[in-house]
């Protein structure tokens, strides 16, 4: 899950995978609100470098490898169309450990390794 807050979810998933923390339904905790503050600073950080607006979506692949570089990962996009067609995207970002991330129509959220 993660948090559609300000259009910041593509911020929230990375910082959740890059950090470990995983958000759950409805269950608020000292490290899911610092990551709001985290997001928030991290599209801060972005819009300085003219990668993304200061508010509205933020593109994958105009921000993605900015944002693998600022957190150490690197990032691989799982897309999901409106009719359920998979589409797999190359991987932004170049060291650190590979984390994935589903694209829906208008959010994104973390894909966790199963346990």
């Amino acid at each position: 899950m993660a948090s559609g807050l300000q259009n910041n979810c593509l911020l929230d998933t990375a910082l959740q995978l890059s950090r470990n923390i995983r958000r759950e339904p409805a269950m608020a905790t000292e490290q899911t609100s610092e990551l709001q503050a985290q997001a928030q600073w991290l599209r801060g950080e972005l819009f300085r470098r003219g990668l993304a607006d200061r508010d509205g979506d933020i593109d994958m692949y105009e921000a993605g490898w900015g944002l693998a570089r600022s957190l150490g990962i690197r990032i691989q996009a799982i897309a999901v169309n409106a009719s359920g067609q998979l589409t797999v995207h190359p991987v932004v970002g170049q060291q650190g450990r590979l984390v994935h991330i589903l694209h829906t129509p208008g959010h994104f959220q973390p894909l966790w390794p199963r346990r």
